[in-house]
């Protein structure tokens, strides 16, 4: 029979002489039911068994595929010849109900219907309605196809929905947070559709006048066709077609992206309150789980959008810029606009345990782990009023085929809103909207993220790194002291000479020594008392500072500890070095000139003019580099106390570079071709100057000559440079000054001094 068959004469037959099943009550089991049931047919036993099922409420009609069949014999004899040999089991509406709300419920076998699992792969997960067609004697073949066939979805959506649930709550596996919390989900919303199964199986077996009927059962099950084959589809999307997907950090991801874009979506495709609470729930379930997990130290190394350079190890002083890279693309969307602060976060939190573990300090890591999971959870609980326009956005379709996918299936499947349907509403509805729950989880992560990295900053920063009682032979003599704010304070005071008068004890020692007695050893011991004076005798420098002779060249070797290298890095050591090179020249050079007196028993006026004016340029320059490098340093100390610094490892990373740059451009060590024209001048006066340091004879009118066109040199580039950038800082035109002064020095004794 097809589906333009004329049936207008059957359904008023039909209608006249209606059949309700009889009320279960009143069916008794046949005797001896139970013995002897192997000797029974397939067919044969649930007849048995379920003898209310085949009951068809008036003894002579018989149903089957018998040619005594009702349907067969008043039907078939108006069909056309070719259509009268039919193979279809005729079946009364009573039967094909129960087949359906037994089929939702699970049966993997029925008259009508079949149905196949499988625990690892959904899509081996199905139901199908072609076990044997049925036909009723009222619906065309094609009415109760298509009605058997949407049953036969829904059922085939509840066995895959089932399949994920036990695969997610009953494996032995480690299961990722975010797919137990969906599986919770999923169970609840399972167990909501089979209570409203419950639900019509009781209208079914009730003896009222208004019996559940196909077109009843339809109404009342669309929207949970709806809704499940929603979830089905989801759950296809991120996990098909094996379940052991899910162990990948990469669907974890999937997920939350997929969910978080169906919570902006769902509200304006789909005016089903059930659902939008319920993809809510999930969004805010499942995102809450995964930043839960993401945060324990445990799981980092698993994110996705981290990856670790293994060749490079958290103790290497390279590891902060290069053992960690943030794979945006794979970055959830939750967590876009906070995932600096959670990838600072977690290069932090893996350097602080690896401080934790080298100094057998566990209170680094139990300073911050403050029980962030309950953090989340009371924040979520915490809304009190409802968010009435942060709920969903402004409806977009998104660019992902997926969704698109998902979108177009469930509008295709959407029926008119029933009259009569039965909603259940998800429990623990929140008073706050999702997008709002969601957004204040991130930036719990950011605070939280942001308290490690300050954490670390801080224990760099002031210590102690070791805890207190603690036996490590490698450190217990200078726990105290390994911090970075003893480190940039006495670093400053030797390399850039600020300790006043203590570097000029080891100044005077050096140069006051022959020259033949200048031996690293001397060398080493003079620079040992002096640090042991600046920074006491239990500083990590006392054992790590010592100078290299190389000829006539004196160099500084700074060896830092880690995890302080992370900081100062061995760049940062190299103009630790320069700058303690040109420095000391320059020492060395007022010290010759100030301490040149024997120049006045030598009777020449023109050689006590030329140390005089020596003097004075020499002193400028002295006085206008110590000065400025003083400035930079207090400056840079300062900086340290500000949230900024604090807060992030690469902000103390960025302040300390922009402070060793300042130290730079004073010191004339930068790469500009300017100031190595400048540093190169610098050091021939320093050279020209050192000529004083011992009485010799000297060729005065040569030497004020070399003298002169160096500072003449000096005032010409140093003032095009200036010029160059537009103006004349306050500071650097003190020093031109100081040059010009220079120059009006009279060194040939013609004419009277003057300025």
């Amino acid at each position: 029979m097809s589906d333009d068959f004329d049936t207008e004469f059957l359904t008023s037959l039909y209608s006249s002489s209606r059949i309700f099943p009889r009320p279960w009550n009143d069916l008794l089991l046949p005797p001896n039911v139970s013995k002897n049931l192997e000797n029974f047919s397939e067919s044969d036993l649930i007849k048995t068994l379920q003898t209310e099922y085949w009951w068809v409420g008036d003894f002579k009609v018989s149903t089957g595929p018998g040619l005594c069949s009702n349907f067969k014999s008043k039907w078939l004899p108006f069909a056309p010849e070719s259509r009268q040999i039919e193979s279809r089991v005729e079946l009364t509406e009573y039967q094909v109900v129960r087949e359906c709300l037994w089929v939702i419920l699970g049966a993997q076998r029925s008259f009508i219907f079949v149905s196949y699992t499988d625990s690892e792969i959904l899509t081996k997960n199905l139901c199908l309605y072609t076990r044997k067609p049925a036909a009723l004697t009222h619906l065309t073949y094609g009415a109760l196809d298509t009605f058997c066939t949407e049953i036969a979805e829904s059922a085939t959506s509840i066995l895959q929905i089932r399949a994920f649930i036990n695969f997610a709550l009953l494996s032995s596996s480690s299961i990722p947070l975010p797919f137990i919390r969906l599986a919770q989900v999923c169970e609840r919303l399972v167990g909501d559709a089979f209570r409203v199964v419950s639900e019509l199986e009781q209208v079914a077996k009730s003896s009222v006048p208004i019996q559940l009927t196909l077109i009843s059962l339809s109404i009342k099950w669309q929207v949970w066709f709806r809704r499940l084959s929603f979830i089905s589809t989801l759950i296809l999307q991120v996990c098909s077609p094996q379940l052991n997907t899910i162990f990948s950090g990469e669907t974890s991801i999937l997920l939350l992206n997929r969910i978080e874009e169906l919570s902006r979506t769902i509200s304006k495709c789909f005016p089903d309150p059930y659902l939008i609470d319920l993809i809510g729930e999930i969004f805010v379930s499942t995102t809450e789980a995964y930043l839960c997990h993401m945060m324990k130290g445990s799981s980092l190394n698993s994110t996705p959008f981290l990856r670790y350079n293994d060749s490079i190890l958290s103790t290497d002083p390279n590891f902060w810029e290069s053992g960690v890279t943030l794979i945006k693309s794979s970055v959830p969307n939750v967590l876009s606009s906070v995932i600096q602060d959670v990838f600072l976060g977690a290069k932090s939190f893996i350097l602080l345990k690896a401080i934790s573990s080298v100094f057998r300090n566990p209170k680094l890591l139990s300073a911050i782990e403050d029980n962030f999971t309950s953090s989340l959870i009371s924040n979520k609980e915490g809304g009190s009023k409802p968010d009435t326009d942060c709920r969903v956005g402004e409806f977009e379709y998104h660019a992902d085929s997926d969704v698109k996918e998902m979108i177009s299936f469930l509008e295709s499947i959407v029926l008119d809103k029933p009259k009569c349907s039965l909603l259940t509403s998800p429990s623990n509805k929140s008073t706050e909207s999702p997008a709002k729950t969601v957004k204040r989880f991130s930036e719990d992560i950011r605070n939280h993220a942001s308290k490690i990295s300050s954490f670390l900053v801080s224990s760099l920063l002031h210590g102690p790194l070791s805890e207190s009682g603690a036996f490590l032979s490698a450190v217990s003599s200078f726990a105290d002291y390994l911090n970075l704010t003893h480190a940039f304070e006495n670093l400053s005071k030797i390399a850039f000479f600020r300790s006043g008068e203590w570097m000029y004890a080891f100044c005077e020692e050096i140069f006051s020594s022959h020259s033949s007695n200048r031996t690293e050893s001397f060398l080493n011991k003079a620079l040992r008392e002096q640090v042991i004076v600046i920074c006491g005798e239990r500083s990590w420098l006392c054992g790590r500072l010592n100078l290299i002779l190389a000829e006539s060249d004196i160099t500084l070797h700074i060896s830092i500890p880690w995890p302080l290298n992370i900081v100062i890095s061995e760049e940062n050591m190299l103009l630790y070095q320069n700058a303690f090179k040109f420095l000391f020249e320059l020492k060395q050079a007022k010290w010759a000139l100030d301490n040149a007196k024997w120049i006045f028993g030598t009777g020449n006026p023109k050689l006590a003019l030329l140390r005089s004016r020596c003097l004075y340029v020499i002193n400028g320059i002295h006085a206008f580099i110590a000065d400025h490098i003083e400035v930079a340093h207090i400056e840079f100390m300062h900086t340290l106390m500000e949230s900024d610094i604090r807060n992030s490892l690469d902000n103390l990373l960025t302040s300390f570079s922009t402070y060793l740059d300042r130290v730079k451009d004073i010191s004339l060590l930068s790469d500009s071709v300017s100031q190595k024209m400048l540093n190169q001048t610098l050091r021939e006066l320093f050279e020209l100057c050192r000529a004083f340091q011992s009485p010799c004879e000297m060729d005065v009118d040569h030497l004020a000559s070399e003298f002169s066109t160096r500072v003449g040199f000096l005032r010409t580039v140093l003032s095009e440079a200036l010029q160059g950038i537009g103006c004349v800082r306050l500071e650097a035109s003190y020093l031109l000054e100081t040059l010009e002064d220079s120059c009006r020095f009279n060194t040939g004794v013609i004419t009277r001094l003057h300025f």
